[in-house]
């Protein structure tokens, strides 16, 4: 009978398939015998036979027709081994290729069905993902079954699951791995003390190859009498010595186990073997340092202390008992030491352990100075915790030096220098020193707080440097030429500009010469005028802004009318009809006047108001010898000097000018000699002009015809706010009350 494995091997046949079988069934039917029918018979029981051998085969055995890709038969694993029945694979074509890890695609490629048709066979291993997610690793091994024509017709094949061998593969391969990478000769030996493995530390630390030592014995590397025993039944470990093959010998530390097979004997020793040679040097080293160390802190004139983490004293340096007051017979690193709280009292430092604890639950270095109660003592102390590989507090150092001279002296100069430091720094202006020498300002000695802050410089920063990195050459050339006067005793003052972080800063700069330890030191106070400048700037930047606008107010109005009049006068010389050049005239002269108006005000002082009584009596002279051509016309003037707003001036200037000229041009004949009064004058805050003229007086009717002149000067009162009163009994009476607006 034939085993699995001869099946297996028969339904990878194409001469011994089941499409074989029942190629041979039909052939046998034409046979009309017995016999015939007994082959038949035959035949079908061992074809049912090897189709039961297939369905009930663990592995996959399938049939793929070619070219159509459908499966024609598929043993019923298949359902166990990637979660899919039969029929799913009947039903859809080349399903194999949905089952595929994303990093088997190309298995199933156009390249692998032509390498089956050219060999006829193939395997192939590759992963599928199980319907449960679960991923398979499969082997495959596939036939191609021709026709007689030698074309191809099938594939059929045995799929197998090698998950398991795969991960045990895995397993394996990075167990060696870890074993070659490993920084510790690894070595296997059996009973019979040969080596079986030898890894590429091993070949490092020995100097011996893996073809060197795989099957042989390690007695070349074992001095006599430190061979290893084969017979280990539980770990060892212990530090030896060795030889190189270069024949130098080796501190190693060995961990030896035994192997036992699957029975749990021994078959065998693993040893595991790690150089220490640098590991002893150091110890031997360090061995060395701790004897200097113990040399050096007995003689260090340092006072030292010992803690461990519970805060015992462990140990104190001569310097320290000797602090603390000892016998100096008692002053060796082998004395009794004090604990803690007998430290305290003999010190009189009641915080002296907090310190310590503070220290050793912190983990930080702690620094001070206390004064000792019991005896006038002074003491520095510097508490650092000691720390192991993992930064964990596991003691604690305290170093301590008497400082009391020093610290009486200190407190002597301490207050000498609070005094000088108290005036220095709370000046209110800036103070620099600086060294002289070869006749030439040096850097800065001192400096104090408010030069700094004027400057806009650290004091650290203004010490590195001199009054040429902090001034315009002016300052330096006025130090250096009034060095003379300075050495006379004599104080010096100017201003000058100092470049401070924001650009350059006026100073008022008071300077004198005196002699520190022998040596001549410049002296300057430096006053900050920058806010006066800008005071003073402001101001003068107004007024002129002021008189600038002003001046071209009064420019281009005056420039205006005079445009103005230039362009009347043109166009009068066009006209023929004489009333109309009259009335041309007049605007000319009106134009004219308000030009000369504006030329008065524009050589004003004030920029605000101006002087309207000086205003009356030179414009009204003004026009007096522009209308009046008969000497028996008489102006008389009653004016105060009262200052007005040029927003009020404007507007009564033209007041008068238009109540003066008509007076003059209407109010006398030729025969008629009269007088023209002008009144200016203000009681509290109310102003009263008054234009008055002893003339014919004016027509009953004027209200009807009223002029150009007459209208303009009721629209200018009324722009003042102000109340016009015409008196008629005695000539023409104008009288204009106003209060001046704030403006």
């Amino acid at each position: 009978m034939k085993t699995r494995k001869d099946l297996e091997s028969d339904a990878l046949q194409p001469e011994t398939g089941i499409k074989d079988f029942r190629k041979r069934d039909h052939q046998s039917s034409k046979k009309g015998s017995a016999e015939e029918f007994q082959d038949v018979e035959r035949l079908k029981k061992s074809e049912e036979m090897y189709r039961l051998l297939a369905d009930s085969s663990p592995d996959v055995i399938y049939r793929i027709s070619i070219p159509e890709g459908r499966y024609e038969y598929i043993s019923p694993s298949c359902t166990v081994k990637c979660g899919r029945s039969p029929e799913e694979f009947y039903r859809q074509k080349f399903l194999i290729n949905e089952m595929l890890h994303p990093d088997c695609k190309d298995t199933f490629s156009g390249k692998f069905m032509e390498n089956l048709k050219e060999k006829s066979t193939s395997r192939v291993e590759y992963r599928i993902i199980h319907k449960s997610g679960e991923v398979i690793w499969v082997s495959q091994n596939d036939v191609l079954i021709r026709d007689k024509n030698g074309n191809p017709v099938a594939v059929q094949g045995i799929a197998r699951d090698v998950t398991e061998k795969k991960q045990a593969e895995e397993i394996k391969a990075k167990f060696e791995s870890i074993v070659e990478h490993s920084n510790d000769a690894i070595i296997s030996k059996n009973l019979k003390g040969i080596v079986t493995s030898w890894n590429h530390a091993a070949e490092k630390i020995y100097g011996y190859s893996k073809d060197e030592m795989l099957g042989k014995s390690t007695a070349g590397l074992v001095p006599e009498g430190q061979e290893i025993s084969l017979q280990v039944s539980h770990d060892e470990n212990y530090d030896t010595v060795r030889i190189r093959k270069d024949g130098k010998p080796i501190n190693v530390s060995l961990t030896i186990s035994p192997v036992k097979n699957s029975q749990g004997k021994v078959k065998g020793i693993s040893i595991i073997s790690r150089d220490v040679t640098r590991d002893k040097k150091a110890e031997k080293k360090l061995k060395t340092s701790e004897e200097r160390y113990k040399l050096l802190v007995e003689n260090v004139p340092v006072g030292i202390l010992h803690l461990d983490r519970r805060g015992k004293v462990t140990g104190a340096n001569p310097k320290y008992l000797e602090i603390l007051g000892s016998k100096s017979e008692d002053h060796t690193c082998d004395a009794k030491v004090p604990n803690l709280h007998e430290i305290e009292s003999k010190l009189g430092a009641s915080e002296f352990s907090g310190k310590f604890r503070e220290c050793l639950e912190t983990g930080e270095t702690i620094k001070g100075e206390y004064k000792c109660v019991s005896a006038p003592k002074y003491l520095q102390y510097n508490i650092t915790p000691i720390l192991d590989p993992e930064n964990k507090v596991t003691g604690a150092i305290g170093a301590c030096i008497d400082i009391t001279e020093r610290k009486k002296m200190g407190e002597a100069l301490h207050e000498s220098e609070e005094k000088f430091r108290e005036v220095f720094q709370n000046i209110s202006d800036a103070v620099f020193l600086s060294e002289i020498k070869d006749c030439a300002v040096g850097n800065f000695m001192e400096v104090n707080d408010v030069a700094c802050r004027k400057l806009g410089y650290s004091r650290e920063k203004l010490l590195k440097m001199s009054y040429t990195d902090i001034s315009d050459p002016q300052l330096v050339d006025e130090l250096s030429s009034h060095l003379g006067e300075l050495y006379n005793d004599k104080r010096v003052s100017f201003e000058c500009a100092l470049v401070t972080e924001d650009g350059p800063v006026p100073f008022d700069f008071n300077c004198h010469i005196f002699e520190l330890n022998g040596r001549p030191v410049a002296v300057s106070v430096a006053r900050n005028i920058a806010d006066r400048k800008k005071a003073e700037k402001v101001v003068k930047d107004s007024l002129k802004e002021k008189e600038l606008l002003l001046k071209e107010i009064h420019h281009r109005v005056k420039n205006n009318l005079m445009v103005i009049s230039s362009l009347l006068n043109m166009q009068s010389r066009q006209i023929k009809d004489q009333k109309v050049v009259s009335l041309l005239k007049d605007s000319q002269s009106r134009a004219r006047s308000m030009a000369i108006i504006h030329e008065k005000l524009y050589g004003s002082n004030n920029l605000k108001k101006i002087n309207f009584g000086d205003y009356i009596r030179d414009f009204t002279g003004e026009l007096f010898k522009t209308y009046s051509t008969r000497p028996g016309l008489k102006l008389e003037m009653e004016v105060e000097d009262l200052m007005l707003d040029i927003n009020t001036s404007i507007p009564l200037g033209l007041i008068v000018n238009e109540l003066v000229s008509n007076s003059l041009k209407y109010a006398f004949t030729e025969e008629n000699e009269g007088t023209v009064t002008v009144k200016f004058h203000r009681e509290d805050d109310l102003y009263t002009l008054t234009v008055a003229d002893d003339g014919v007086g004016m027509p009953d009717n004027f209200q009807k015809k009223e002029s150009l002149g007459l209208n303009l000067v009721k629209s200018l009162t009324k722009q003042l706010d102000g109340e016009l009163e015409l008196d008629r009994t005695h000539g023409t009476h104008f009288q204009i009350r106003f209060r001046e607006a704030e403006f």
